[in-house]
């Protein structure tokens, strides 16, 4: 194959080996700096309300707890207080994401408080181990 349909094929299959080169490292990347439990990214930043309903799953998974708990967990962690969270209201969650935007740790410090952390307690640990894979491994030992 010559000309033009092949110079297309060869620029497609080389920005797909650099694409694929670049994830490979980033992902190494979020792996070294304890951003990745098992196969799972768990220091999202919650920037969007799906990403918002991401997180409360990973928190209802790795704290095994119900996914109102779980939901509950979550907005005290980003607001620092309790927050009703019965039900979804995609208002409120706007409002969720607004005040988590740009903040990182937060589903670690969900995942304490769904497994009985106070807000405190939560915090305290987090500053002795900013290390987000850390924390969920010693709390697993400990929750053992």
């Amino acid at each position: 194959m010559t000309g033009p349909l092949r110079s297309s094929l060869d620029r497609w299959a080389w920005e797909l080996a650099v694409k694929t080169c670049l994830n490979t490292f980033t992902t190494g990347a979020h792996v070294l700096a304890g951003k990745v439990y098992g196969n799972r990214m768990i220091d999202v930043r919650i920037s969007n309300t799906k990403l918002l309903h991401r997180a409360a799953r990973i928190v209802a998974e790795l704290a095994r707890v119900s996914s109102t708990e779980a939901r509950r967990a979550l907005l005290t962690a980003i607001h620092g207080a309790s927050v009703d969270a019965t039900r979804e209201n995609p208002a409120a969650d706007r409002g969720h994401v607004a005040e988590a935007a740009g903040r990182s740790g937060i589903v670690a410090r969900a995942i304490l408080l769904a497994c009985g952390f106070s807000l405190a307690e939560a915090d305290r640990r987090m500053a002795e181990e900013p290390i987000v894979r850390r924390v969920i491994a010693t709390l697993r030992m400990d929750v053992g």
